[in-house]
């Protein structure tokens, strides 16, 4: 009588799941490296945005904005009441 054994299969197995491995390692690898590519590109553009935007390089256009900035400044402390804050800070002591 003839013996069948099955001591083959184990090695396919083996096969399949080294496959399988190396399949999700570059499938990973794909995606980091895609990825990469889009932070990349995001960088460019944001770059190219950069250097498209308006720059203020005269002197009285300064001095506008300088005051302009000042006199938000001035109206945003006018507004501020800090008795209530100050009320507030005692109130946690």
């Amino acid at each position: 009588m003839r013996r069948h054994t099955e001591a083959g299969f184990g090695h396919v197995v083996v096969l399949a799941v080294l496959v399988l491995v190396f399949a999700i390692v570059g499938f990973a690898g794909y995606k980091v490296m895609q990825s990469q590519n889009d932070n990349n590109d995001t960088t460019a553009a944001t770059q190219t945005s950069a250097k498209n935007q308006a720059t203020i390089d005269d002197t009285p256009q300064l001095k506008a904005v300088d005051s302009t900035l000042s006199d938000v400044a001035t109206q945003i402390d006018s507004s501020l009441n800090t008795s209530t804050l100050d009320s507030d800070i005692q109130a946690l002591y």
